[in-house]
């Protein structure tokens, strides 16, 4: 189906519109891999943490 916009250029809102919803899906792509990084840093960290108090504890 074509869609017809104001200015008189067809599938205009279309491209709008998909052109969108790609970046709404790169953003929330990003997101979520900018909290997994994240994530897995603390893990690490805690991790480390929880090393150096066990080697303290045995030393």
């Amino acid at each position: 189906m074509t869609s017809i916009s104001t200015d008189g250029h067809p599938d205009a809102q279309d491209q709008s519109s998909h052109l969108r919803k790609w970046n709404e899906q790169a953003v929330t792509a990003a997101l979520l891999i900018t909290s997994a990084v994240a994530t897995l840093g603390w893990l690490y960290a805690l991790a480390e943490g929880a090393l150096a108090v066990v080697n303290w504890l045995l030393s």
